[in-house]
C-alpha cells in the first residue's frame, strides 16, 4: 500500500510539473503574431496603390542576427507588389522576440484598397 502511495504521489508530481511547465511557455504562435503585427506596422498605408486594388501575395523572408527582415522572395502576380514589398521590408529591424533566426517564415499579403 505504502508503494502505491508513492506512485501516484510521483506521478502527480509529474504532471503538475509538467503543466507548470507547459503553462509558462510562450507558443510559437504568439511570436509569429507579434512579428506579423510588427511587419504590418513596417508596411504602413499603401498610398502607393492609388486606384481600386484587390491583390494576394505569399511573402518568404528571414530574420537575420541583426534582426533585419530579408525578403527572400514575393509571390505575386504583380511586380509592382515584389518592389513596393521589399522596399518597405528589406533590412528593416523588428523586435519581435522568441524568432528563430535564419528559419524562412511565410506571410501571407492581402491588399484591399477601395476608392
Amino acid at each position: 500500500m505504502k508503494n502505491l502511495k508513492v506512485i501516484i504521489s510521483a506521478m502527480m508530481l509529474t504532471l503538475f510539473v509538467g503543466a507548470t511547465a507547459f503553462a509558462s511557455t510562450p507558443t510559437k504562435t504568439a511570436h509569429k503574431n507579434q512579428l506579423r503585427a510588427e511587419l504590418v506596422k513596417l508596411m504602413g498605408s499603401l498610398e502607393e496603390f492609388d486606384e481600386e486594388t484587390n491583390l494576394t501575395a505569399f511573402v518568404s523572408f528571414i530574420v537575420n542576427d541583426e534582426n533585419e527582415v530579408v525578403v527572400i522572395s514575393v509571390d505575386s502576380k504583380s511586380t509592382r507588389v515584389d518592389a513596393i514589398v521589399k522596399g518597405k521590408l528589406n533590412y528593416k529591424n523588428v523586435v519581435a522576440s522568441g524568432i528563430e533566426r535564419g528559419e524562412v517564415y511565410i506571410m501571407p499579403l492581402k491588399i484591399v484598397k477601395q476608392s
